[in-house]
């Protein structure tokens, strides 16, 4: 390669930085004002540019950074924004794209939550009106799908228990009842097994139905309340800590003697309680209220087996933002000349933090250069005014004021200096 070549090279590089630098620093901007669309417009439109003229951009770049943060900021304000819209299933999509990329993300999981129950509410009032025309078939369908995108919403069931109650009145003789009952439950169609089973038991009134279908309900109900548990199991791997404590008291209802399911509302109760004392921890992170993070993050610690990772996470978070919190304070006295006092606060953070924290120590090794600097320079110029060689005083003093240009004890000196060699006028 030419040198022309090489140049022209890193230029072009030195170029891609800067304007690399511009457009995250826009696009914070734009997010400081609350805009998440202009600031992703702004870091996908300069990140596309780069990509355009050749430059391959490294995942831990900065601009990546800003890029991949801001797409899932921007997603989550589409997927918001379309919930407003009565788009759920748009919603929920988007959501599916940001927990595949962030599995962990808080706010994608409490969106899907809402688009998922705000899709369950849309189901079921359609439920609701094919119930109220008569056609059951439909209602039944459209209460079990609402069921499958929120299993407690309690409208729901009340759905079900209506079309249910309305195939009774509608059923025929309670022996053909009760053979549908027994030919469903091998393919675990609970719930319409409980009610077929349950109709032709109300309609024994004579004795005529054979003697197993009070086992048929009782086997339906625990079917069901296994199902219940599953749901319930499901909520919980997902984080769902309220959701699993409801499924499990249902299940609980069905079949009071269910194996471990009193463990399970025990332990979902303090999953529950924890949660509550995380999300109150974040708020105080937030906020800046660090005295009470502490505190609730131990008491949530005390209470939950599951959450100790994000609680631990939490933790390290409010520590490291305290840290940041003294990092910024002793930039300001560093930034305002205050060396001596800034040196004294880089060190104070580097020790709560020997592994690092940002670039403390390279702001300490400078610091330290400067005073030393400072000191040497001061003391040659003290030397040289005892033997009163004023000039070369002065030219120390001067040299000490470059290293340390805020200190008022030098501006004397140099001030009382220049007095005396304009009196002697040497």
């Amino acid at each position: 390669m030419s040198i022309r070549a090489t140049i022209c090279s890193l230029i072009a590089v030195l170029l891609a930085g800067c304007a690399s630098q511009d457009a995250v620093q826009v696009s914070r901007q734009h997010l400081q004002r609350g805009n998440v669309l202009l600031a992703y417009r702004a870091i996908e439109d300069a990140r596309d540019e780069l990509q355009a003229s050749g430059v391959t951009l490294d995942p831990d770049s900065e601009i990546e950074k800003c890029y991949q943060d801001t797409r899932i900021l921007f997603l989550l304000t589409q997927a918001r924004q379309a919930m407003y819209a009565n788009e759920e299933d748009e919603a929920i999509r988007l959501l599916q794209i940001v927990q595949t990329d962030r599995p962990e993300n808080r706010r994608a999981k409490e969106l899907m939550v809402r688009a998922r129950h705000k899709k369950a509410v849309r189901l079921t009032n359609q439920g609701d009106v094919h119930l109220a025309g008569g056609d059951l078939f439909q209602a039944l369908s459209s209460y079990e799908l609402a069921l499958k995108e929120d299993a407690d919403y309690q409208l729901a069931h009340d759905g079900l228990d209506k079309v249910n109650a309305a195939i009774t009145k509608l059923s025929g003789e309670a022996q053909r009842q009760f053979l549908d009952a027994m030919r469903k439950m091998p393919e675990f169609r609970y719930n319409e097994s409980s009610y077929h089973a349950g109709v032709a038991l109300l309609r024994d009134v004579k004795g005529d139905v054979h003697e197993g279908a009070e086992e048929v309900r009782q086997k339906a109900r625990q079917a069901l309340a296994e199902s219940a548990q599953q749901r319930a199991d499901k909520s919980k791997s997902k984080g769902a800590y309220g959701a699993a404590l409801m499924g499990y008291r249902e299940a609980q209802m069905l079949w009071p003697e269910m194996p471990k399911v009193e463990e399970s509302i025990k332990a979902m109760e303090r999953e529950v309680q924890a949660q509550a004392k995380l999300d109150a921890a974040n708020m105080a992170v937030r906020t800046g209220k660090f005295e009470d993070v502490d505190r609730l993050l131990k008491e949530a610690l005390e209470l939950s087996d599951l959450e100790r990772g994000s609680i631990n996470d939490l933790m390290f978070e409010s520590r490291k933002r305290v840290g940041m919190r003294a990092y910024d304070k002793a930039r300001d006295l560093e930034i305002q000349g205050m060396k001596v006092e800034a040196l004294a606060a880089f060190e104070a953070v580097s020790k709560d933090w020997p592994d690092g924290l940002s670039d403390e120590k390279t702001r300490i090794g400078s610091l330290k250069a400067d005073i030393k600097g400072y000191e040497l320079a001061l003391a040659e110029g003290e030397a040289a005014e005892q033997k009163n060689d004023l000039k070369l005083a002065l030219d120390h003093y001067k040299a000490a004021q470059t290293y340390y240009p805020r200190n008022k004890d030098l501006a004397a000196r140099i001030a009382r200096v220049q007095a005396a060699i304009a009196k002697t006028g040497s």
